[in-house]
Order: C-alpha cells, then structure tokens, then sequence
C-alpha cells in the first residue's frame, strides 16, 4: 500500500455540484483484498486484484457474503503496480498503470481471454505495452505526473487517466487493445479537484464516471455525460463528495445505467492514529439510461436486502448538517479560536491548514484544549480547523488577524 503525499487544496474552496446519489456500505471486505484496487463485474460477481507487489492473480467475490470465492492466477504476469481493472465482451485487461515516480518503461496492460478466464484457475495473458506520447524526461520524481490509476474501455479504445500530483486534474490517453508496443496518445484534460484512482464508463447510459479522494480521503465522483467523442475529453464533470466518511477509494464497476459498486483500500495512518478497513459500497446514481432498455454490464443484479430506516420518524438527523456538527466563534479581541464539536463520533485529532492546503499545525485527541484553539501565532489569512473524526472529516473556515 503507498504512503501518499497529498497536496491538493480543500474541496471546501471549489463548488461542488450537488447530485441524487445514494451509497450504501455493503460491508468490510476480507483481509485478502486488503489492497483491491479495481473492479469489474462479471457472471454475477465482482473481481478484483491488489496493487503494487501483490500476486499476480484475480480474486472473485461474492457480493451477498463478501468472502472470496476463486482466485485465479495469472502465470505470465507480474503485478509491479497494478491499478485497475476493465473489460470488452471478450476480454479483461489489467492495468499495471502505476508510475509514481515517472521513471518505468514497462507500463503496460495484460489482456486475457474470458473463455480461458471461465474455465481455469490459471491463465495466460497478452501484454499491451505502451508509452505516453508526450513524456520527454524518465528521472524519477517524486508524485510525478505520468502516475495513472484508471483504466476503462471508450469506444472500443483503452482509456487511461493520469493523476498528475503535480499540475493537477487528470490527463487521458487512448491505447489500441491489441498486443504489442504502443502509444498513448493525449486525448484531452480536466480539471477534476483530487487524485483520480479509478474509472468506468456506463454503456447504458453513455456515461463516464472518474473515481477519487481529496487531500483528506474524501471519496468522490466526477461524471461526464455527452463526451464530444471517444477521442476527446476535457472540460469540467459534475464533482460530487460521496457521504461515506473517508477512505482511499480505488475501485468502481457497473451494473446497469444506476448502480455501481466502489471498493476502498485499508488505510494506515500514524499521524493522526487511524486504521480503516477495506470496504464495498454500494452507488445508486440518477442517470438518464439511452433509448431502449438498459443494459447490463454483466448480469442482472438481484435486489439488495432492505435496509432498517434509522430514523422511522422520518425526521432529519441536525448532526448531518456541518453547521450543527461544528461551531466556530471567536470572542472580540481574544487569542484564541472557539469551537463547539456536536458529534458522539470519536475524535482522533484536529489540524490547521492554510489556503494552500499546507497542514500547519496538528494535535492529538490527548493535546487538545478543550472547545479552544490558540491562533495567536497566525499570520493574519484564512484558514482552515480541521477535526478527524472516526468516520468522517469536519473542516471550517476562520480569518486570522
């Protein structure tokens, strides 16, 4: 699992676009795909692999049980830094994508056949190389931006999106799904706000969607509707934060034109003290399905159990609503920044960043001040206070003077 440097300033400092989407955690997924960083859907159950130095095999899994159910290994391949996962009606095709540092030459993409894919738990697969065609330099820097994650397939051409730590956005490239050395050519870039680590496009309703997280793993979706064409891309999605806490998300597939499902990594961090665990979740989107009925990537999904309503009234939860969770004041003339925390949620630590999203100050649950903060050593500047919840992240905005 990588240790990430994230850099991006807050989502909070761009509008977001509001969407209908509704997500569902499915459950934790089992210690063996503790590093899923794909997924496709096929003959009724999801498939996945782990990233970087991981086994070079596919795991299956159930999604009523979330165990894994079959692994298949792939003989001929190695998994460097496998990042994600698409197919076509005859094939699968990994990705091992991954260049942090922007210095490999054998990126490439293994291709397998379903039919040998069906019948065995060990299969051989094709290798699709490939090199960007506007890479000049391969000296390896840190997060650099030749550094990809997504792959999918558009119009019968390979699509991968770059996450470009250091200018931003995500860059795509197209790459011919036969065999041999190829190269990627850059078809268009858009300014997504965070690290783009999965990608899908929804045949049922002509629509790709970009999975990611911001600088504090806040998951999220970005969907282009009405792409000018399978050789262009560019322009601005509709960026939505999907309400399932943090996490580093990095896997997404599709059913049919409204549902997906998303996997996240299990997460370590020393500072502030957290672990989550990896997790599926479940998406429901509002798209509008092409004429026809919808259909299907792979076969139909059958119904969800119901969910109990925790809230039977019918009444909204006020804690859902950041103006309740956190409170900022600050008294006439005083040093120090109040606040008012509303939540029953474990509190792991707060920070300070800066507009630029520099983290400048961090203390642990055991440090804090009670309801108070000292600024006195702010340059006057808006900044960010930041609370690390267990299941979520709460930011507000405060002016230093």
């Amino acid at each position: 699992m990588k240790k990430l440097k994230l850099w991006y300033c807050f989502l909070l400092l761009t509008p977001v676009l509001s969407g209908q989407q509704t997500v569902t955690l499915e459950g934790v997924l089992p210690a063996t795909v503790s590093e899923s960083s794909g997924l496709i859907y096929h003959n009724g159950r999801l498939i996945t692999h782990n990233d970087s130095g991981n086994s070079a095999e596919l795991l299956e899994i159930d999604i009523s049980s979330l165990q894994v159910t079959r692994v298949i290994a792939i003989s001929n391949a190695q998994n460097i830094d496998w990042e994600d996962i698409t197919q076509d009606d005859t094939y699968i095709y990994i990705g091992d994508i991954g260049n942090i540092n922007g210095s490999r030459t054998d990126l490439g993409i293994y291709r397998i056949r379903k039919s040998d894919y069906d019948s065995s738990d060990s299969v051989t697969a094709d290798w699709i190389g490939f090199s960007y065609s506007d890479q000049q330099s391969f000296l390896a820097t840190p997060t650099s931006d030749w550094d990809a994650e997504a792959l999918t397939i558009i119009g019968g051409q390979l699509t991968l999106f770059t996450k470009r730590w250091r200018s931003g956005g995500a860059t795509a490239y197209i790459i011919p799904n036969t065999p041999g050395e190829h190269t990627a050519e850059n078809i268009g870039t858009s300014m997504v706000d965070g690290l783009v680590t999965a990608a899908t496009f929804n045949t049922g309703s002509n629509t790709l969607y970009l999975l990611g997280y911001s600088e504090f793993l806040q998951p999220f979706i970005v969907r282009f509707q009405d792409l000018p064409g399978p050789l262009s891309f560019g322009g601005i999605g509709q960026q939505i934060n999907l309400d399932i806490g943090f996490g580093q998300a990095e896997g997404m597939c599709f059913v049919d034109h409204n549902t997906f499902y998303i996997s996240t990594e299990r997460f370590e961090n020393t500072s502030p003290p957290v672990v989550l665990g990896a997790s599926l979740y479940r998406l429901e989107t509002d798209d509008d399905p092409l004429d026809g009925p919808p259909p299907a990537e792979e076969d139909p999904m059958p119904d969800p159990p119901p969910v109990p309503d925790e809230d039977p009234d019918g009444e909204p939860d006020p804690n859902q609503d950041l103006e309740d969770e956190l409170i900022l004041f600050r008294d006439f003339g005083s040093s120090s920044l109040q606040y008012v925390l509303n939540t029953e949620d474990d509190v792991f630590g707060m920070a300070i960043y800066d507009v630029k999203g520099r983290r400048i100050r961090y203390l642990a649950e055991s440090e804090m001040e009670r309801d108070a903060i000292d600024i006195s050593t702010l340059e006057r500047s808006v900044y960010y206070l930041t609370f690390y919840l267990r299941t979520k992240i709460l930011s507000k905005a405060f002016i230093s003077d």
